[in-house]
């Protein structure tokens, strides 16, 4: 055992002491133990070195592995961002371009235990961003076909448009695009529904087009025909819309032909339109009292139409959900709601399915009466707007009202879907024999233009018979001699009072009167202020008479006596007054004309107020009738409405 030395007490500073380590074991008793530390030093290094390696070895994959990624991050971005054909082929050149990173990365890393880190690490992003890239270029390639396939239809959409005045090509152009359609739903992977409804809507939206582009170029004959012949292949929307776009057109159309037609099929030998005639014409084509034709279609025929308008024959179509959550379904379109309680009228359970026999089972069940009791139009009616509103469209009522006794009018349109009698017209296919009721504002339109078409006509004849007759008096001033003048009034197309006024200037020009008492006798009876004064009072009558003011009966009298002892003395007027004998004549004619023209028009705005009133207008409604139809004539109606015969109408119900 060590022993320590004895202390000294003289110990030199600083310096330190001699210690001497003595043992009383043996040495050898020493060498197995540090054997047995040195073993275990060296297991500590190797361990700590094992532990170095692997720090190193991590450290150098992570750096190897962030360098990768982010050449691959750019890399799946750059092939994320190709666009169109340049995305064809992404996935495979990712392949490539992903190994020749790795090939780049490898001299980083040292030894195998690396490189297995490091593929370890680097397999599942590239697997993640590949799926990425296959799914985007699988994504390009469909909008590739995709942008194909719109530029086809583009194509054909436009043929099919610019053939509107050819409609015979038109089936063509559709059978070609149908053709496409059913190869996108192939290589798409669609089902037969979905390509069914896409070659239903492209088809409508190209139809559509051609009909507007007939109907812009003033052709509605080939936009009715091409609704005729490819209308099955149009939505029941686009197919109502066109309807009454179409039906419009050529009413209007119709409704200027038919004014010309009667107008001009009414004039009188003398030139002058038959307004009492023309009139009455209009009556019976328009009025409150017009026939109300039926169609003459088939149940069967009526049927399959209402198909095409509701479904167009899917009995698995769904109509959109209302506010209150009803929705229409199946091939007739039947609400919800209705769906059981019609059942069970068809005869069978309230719960039936809506099979297709079922619903047809249910349809004819309610249809067939309905066609049977008011028509084609009237069972349209029904079934689009409710039966009450058949009644009223049987009745020939002027409009229509809904389940809370709303009034509103036959060609309102019902949300985005058409109006009660665009529906019909669609149905029925039919809208020239389809029973139309009343329609006071065609009435008035028709009137009115029939009435502005008299107008013209008789101006139009009043100005040339003017111009005739300058003509004459300018060839009767210029004659050489009476006998001259009066050949060129014998040869000339002139109405009797024309002539003699004519003659009397003949001989007057020359000085002479060929027959009657010499004028000078007459001059104590009618001398030329006699003449100017009756001129004035015609003037004043003439007046009066354009402000719709009624002659008193001592004015009647008076336009009796003055006219007699006008054509008493027509032929002895003193030289001086042949200057107003002319207007004189000639205002004479045009006041009793206007006279009797005012009395005629004055007759049609009573008869046309009794026809109202049987129809059940209210005063206000036929009251605002009477002044807006004056008012598109020129003149106003209040004098119209003060003589209407308001007792009588108080007693068919006018309040």
């Amino acid at each position: 055992m060590p022993t320590v030395p004895n202390y000294q007490t003289q110990v030199s500073p600083n310096v330190a002491p001699t210690v001497t380590l003595q043992s009383t074991a043996p040495t050898a008793a020493f060498g197995g133990g540090i054997a047995e530390a040195e073993g275990k030093i060296a297991d500590d290094l190797f361990k700590q070195e094992l532990v170095d390696k692997a720090k190193n070895d991590t450290a150098t994959v992570l750096k190897a592995t962030n360098i990768a990624n982010g050449q691959l991050a750019d890399l799946a971005s750059s092939k994320l961002s190709l666009k169109g054909e340049n995305a064809v082929g992404a996935t495979q050149s990712f392949d490539k371009d992903f190994s020749e990173i790795v090939k780049n990365t490898m001299p980083m890393l040292k030894n195998d235990t690396q490189r297995a880190a490091f593929s370890q690490h680097m397999g599942p992003n590239a697997f993640n961003y590949k799926r990425s890239i296959e799914t985007h270029e699988r994504n390009q390639k469909d909008e590739m076909l995709n942008n194909e396939f719109k530029t086809a239809n583009a194509i054909q959409a436009n043929n099919i448009i610019a053939s509107y005045n050819n409609p015979e090509l038109i089936g063509g152009f559709l059978k070609t695009g149908n053709a496409m359609a059913d190869a996108r739903g192939q290589v798409m992977g669609l089902d037969t529904d979905t390509v069914n409804q896409y070659k239903l809507t492209t088809n409508s939206k190209s139809l559509v087009g051609a009909i507007d582009a007939s109907l812009d170029n003033d052709n509605p004959d080939k936009a009715n025909q091409i609704l005729s012949m490819y209308g099955e292949q149009m939505t029941a929307a686009d197919k109502a819309a066109a309807t009454q776009k179409v039906n419009k057109v050529l009413n209007k159309n119709e409704v200027a032909i038919n004014v010309q037609t009667v107008v001009h099929q009414n004039i009188r030998a003398d030139g002058t339109p038959d307004v009492e005639k023309i009139h009455s014409v209009i009556e019976q084509m328009y009025g409150p009292n017009k026939k109300q034709q039926g169609t003459n279609i088939t149940y069967s025929s009526f049927k399959s139409s209402l198909v095409s308008q509701e479904s167009g024959g899917n009995y698995n179509a769904k109509g959109a959900i209302q506010d209150d959550g009803d929705y229409a379904i199946g091939k007739y379109q039947i609400m919800k709601s209705n769906w059981s309680n019609w059942a069970k009228d068809a005869g069978l359970s309230a719960d039936a399915e809506p099979t297709p026999e079922n619903q047809e089972k249910i349809a004819d069940a309610k249809l067939q009466p309905l066609f049977n009791k008011y028509g084609a139009d009237g069972a349209a009616v029904a079934w689009y707007s409710g039966e009450q509103n058949a009644e009223r469209w049987k009745n020939g009522e002027k409009d229509a009202i809904d389940g809370n006794g709303n009034h509103y009018s036959w060609d309102a349109p019902q949300g985005n879907a058409p109006s009660i009698r665009g529906y019909v017209e669609s149905v029925t296919g039919n809208s020239e024999k389809s029973g139309k009721p009343f329609n006071a504002d065609m009435y008035n339109s028709v009137m009115s233009k029939a009435d502005a078409l008299i107008a013209d006509i008789t101006k139009e004849k009043a100005d040339k018979e003017k111009q005739y007759k300058t003509g004459l008096e300018s060839a009767i001033n210029s004659s050489a001699s009476l006998s001259q003048a009066l050949d060129v009034i014998q040869n000339a197309d002139l109405p009797l009072h024309v002539r003699n006024s004519l003659t009397t200037a003949a001989n007057i020009r020359f000085n002479t009167l060929s027959y009657g008492t010499p004028y000078e006798k007459r001059l104590a009876t009618y001398e030329i202020t006699g003449l100017k004064n009756d001129l004035t009072w015609f003037e004043a009558m003439k007046n009066k008479d354009a402000r719709g003011v009624d002659f008193t009966t001592s004015e009647q009298i008076a336009w009796d006596q003055k006219a007699d002892r006008y054509n008493e003395y027509v032929s002895y007027v003193h030289p001086a007054g042949f200057e107003l004998m002319p207007k004189f004549a000639e205002m004479r004619v045009d006041v009793t004309a206007s006279k009797k023209a005012q009395k005629e028009n004055e007759q049609m705005f009573y008869t046309k107020a009794e026809k109202m009133a049987e129809l059940g207008y209210n005063k206000a409604e036929i009251t605002q009738t009477i002044m807006d139809t004056a008012k598109s004539q020129g003149f106003d109606g209040t004098w119209i409405v003060n003589n209407v015969n308001w007792k009588l109408l108080g007693s068919k119900g006018v309040e």
